[in-house]
């Protein structure tokens, strides 16, 4: 995500607990720099502790938004950057990612 510390600024500011975020870079350096066990093992985690939240909203590719909402099912809010492979980074509006955390804590 191109401008990621704006994005991660506004979740802050909103009061979400629990806030992931990567560029393109970052996401490239993540598992070049792990193995794949380790990948994988990482990867769990964060699903298994997103598991406690009532509402997960996700940014990704088409396919990463199609994963995730199999796994934790209704409780995802998916918003689809684009297709699959992603190879740059997606910038986000974050007025617009204020307004669908404000929708979500309103309900």
């Amino acid at each position: 995500m191109g401008n990621k510390d704006e994005i991660h600024e506004v979740a802050s500011e909103e009061g979400i607990d629990f806030i992931f975020l990567m560029n393109d870079e970052e996401r490239w350096r993540y598992v070049r720099e792990r193995s794949g066990l380790e990948v994988l093992n990482e990867i769990m985690a964060i699903i298994s502790k997103l598991q406690i939240y009532d509402v997960v909203i996700f940014i990704g590719s088409d396919m990463r938004c199609n994963l995730v909402e199999s796994i934790l099912g209704n409780r995802v809010i998916s918003i689809v950057i684009g297709t699959s492979p992603i190879k740059q980074d997606a910038h986000m509006d974050p007025e617009m990612i204020r307004k669908i955390i404000g929708e979500v804590v309103s309900k």
